[in-house]
């Protein structure tokens, strides 16, 4: 009696799976609609992103413009060996029919998408139930870090994919994996050299560890458990297995030094600068390891916090794994060694951020599918809250935004149709709790509105017209910027100009502007007229700021978003320089 009221209680505190089970077409629907929210709008300057995309860009673009693979090239000082080869052989290669930065950025997408896939996949075969992918899949492809650093040109897409391609083989054949000698750790060691010539060589730790843990769990949980071949007696031949592996991902990392023309210039800039630089502190080792924003518990946090507005199931999957830690099936064991191996590689740098751990983002999503039955109604309503508030206030940014800047800025439909379908799904999880299987499609609906948003500053005035690009092909045009390579953008909205940067910090005004540079853009706050009696205004455009420097709640009751959201850029000839 007591084990029957036990279960009814339980089932009354869970989001009920059974529910999406009404509604796999749904779930399956979703995924072309979710591949297109990363796609949509993926050219635009304005998407969510990191600024090591435009130092990734700039070497790129002098590379190719070399006509060498190798060495690679920067105009940057002590930035040409900033990331090993492959992410800057890949963009050659993406950009050699159209330099365009949805042409440089569609192969990040694709990775995403086949991370989504392989997520999808496991968690079909762990589960038994094809529904149960799609929603893995859904759930990676609706966190907020995913969809920051999974569409530029970064080295996170690529590397995920090619770490999770073992991860995958490992779960697919429960562990058998490791009888092969010879052709398994080989496979291995390619997929991760890969991901090392598009990240570090250090990637060999995480996996050096991971690798430990599959074969402890293969050996006390796998069906070779029941034979005599236990850890004890296999260790020197699953030894032999890990060296071979490891060896083989750092001999395909180590063709960079044997190719490059400059090996030299590699080991001080890649190894001794990118890499052992990021142990040094200036506050002291432990002390950063414990205290601050870099300390080992911000950077659990933060791994949290990958999963965006769907963190609260994250949280509620730490706490299900942890009470069911004794009685995990073996597929499960084998996800939670990847992201702990993750988490404890790198905790030992001293820089410690989140998106080191953007990799293990698959695997949760595949055990957040999994555990689903588990997660508890708390933290799908407190995720539906999340979504409900988020979703509303971009609609009302949204609606400030375009109320203010009226003609110049018109949202697209699709903004409107993302948060309509947000606060829908988001409502429909809050007060039926059968629905919170719905909550990635949610999330997903707000990624739809920021794509839309960033999108609607294509719209006039847009990026600058033919007319204004014809005028400065060819010259000097020096453009505002306050971070490394940050002018790598504007090739991109000037095509045909020679773009140099100017310190936009430095807060000049466009008449001391015009007396520098014969051409010039410029940035004010959207509502502030442009005065400038030596200028030539050949176009303008509208940006949003990527930081905001003032009080944004104090603006929204202002009535006055335009200052602290958005600002208008103007192209210039000087009538004083020529």
């Amino acid at each position: 009696m007591r084990t029957s009221t036990s279960q009814s209680q339980s089932q009354s505190q869970s989001p009920n799976p059974r529910a999406w089970a009404a509604w796999p077409a749904l779930l399956y629907a979703a995924l072309p609609l979710a591949a297109f929210v990363y796609l949509y709008g993926l050219g635009c300057t304005e998407i969510p992103a990191n600024g090591d995309e435009f130092v990734y860009l700039h070497i790129a673009r002098q590379t190719a413009l070399s006509g060498h693979w190798l060495p690679l090239r920067s105009e940057l000082p002590g930035m040409q060996d900033t990331k090993p080869p492959l992410l800057f052989w890949q963009a050659m290669a993406a950009g050699s029919g159209q330099w365009t930065l949805g042409a440089l950025r569609l192969p990040s997408v694709l990775y995403t998408l086949v991370s989504a896939a392989l997520a999808a996949v496991m968690a079909y075969r762990l589960s038994g139930r094809g529904e149960r992918g799609a929603w893995a899949a859904l759930f990676y492809l609706g966190c907020f870090a995913t969809y920051r650093y999974g569409r530029p040109l970064l080295t996170d897409p690529p590397e995920t994919t090619w770490l999770l391609v073992p991860l995958t083989a490992v779960v697919l054949s429960r562990g058998r994996l490791f009888e092969s000698r010879v052709v398994a750790p080989l496979a291995v060691g390619l997929c991760l050299g890969l991901a090392n010539l598009y990240k570090s060589f250090a990637l060999a730790l995480p996996a050096g560890l991971a690798l430990v843990g599959w074969l402890w769990v293969y050996r006390r949980h796998g069906a070779a458990s029941a034979g005599d071949r236990r850890w004890a007696r296999a260790w020197p031949a699953d030894a032999a297995w890990i060296a071979l592996a490891l060896g083989t991902g750092v001999a395909v990392f180590g063709l960079w030094f044997a190719v490059d023309p400059d090996p030299g210039r590699v080991w001080r800039e890649f190894v001794v600068g990118e890499n052992a630089g990021k142990f040094h502190s200036g506050g002291g080792y432990v002390a950063g390891l414990l205290v601050g924003g870099s300390s080992v518990f911000s950077l659990a946090l933060a791994t949290i916090a990958n999963g965006g507005l769907l963190a609260p199931l994250l949280v509620a999957l730490v706490v299900d794994a942890w009470r069911r830690r004794r009685s995990l099936s073996q597929g499960e064991r084998f996800l939670w060694v990847w992201v702990i191996a993750l988490f404890l590689a790198f905790s030992l740098p001293a820089q410690r951020s989140g998106r080191y751990l953007l990799p293990a983002m698959p695997a949760l999503a595949v055990l957040a599918a999994l555990a689903w039955d588990r997660l508890g109604v708390i933290a799908v309503r407190a995720s539906a809250v999340l979504l409900l508030l988020t979703g509303t206030a971009l609609v009302l940014l949204g609606a400030a935004a375009a109320r203010e800047l009226s003609p110049l800025l018109v949202l697209e439909p699709t903004f409107w149709v993302g948060g309509v379908v947000c606060l829908g799904l988001a409502f429909g999880a809050l007060v039926n709790r059968r629905l919170g299987w719905l909550l990635p499609l949610s999330s997903l609906a707000s990624l739809l509105m920021l794509g839309a948003f960033a999108r609607s500053y294509d719209a006039p005035p847009g990026a600058y017209s033919p007319a204004a690009r014809l005028a400065v092909a060819h010259q000097e045009v020096y453009v505002p910027g306050a971070f490394v390579s940050s002018e790598e953008a504007y090739r991109f909205l000037l095509p045909e100009a020679i773009v140099r940067r100017y310190e936009s910090n430095d807060g000049l005004s466009p008449d001391a502007l015009a007396a520098r540079y014969a051409w010039f853009a410029v940035r004010l706050p959207a509502d502030e007229p442009l005065r400038c009696g030596s200028c030539r205004v050949l176009g303008e455009r509208l940006v949003m700021h990527g930081r905001q420097t003032g009080s944004l709640p104090a603006a929204l009751r202002a009535g006055r978003l335009v200052g602290e959201l958005v600002s208008r850029e103007y192209l210039i000839e000087s009538q004083v320089v020529r």
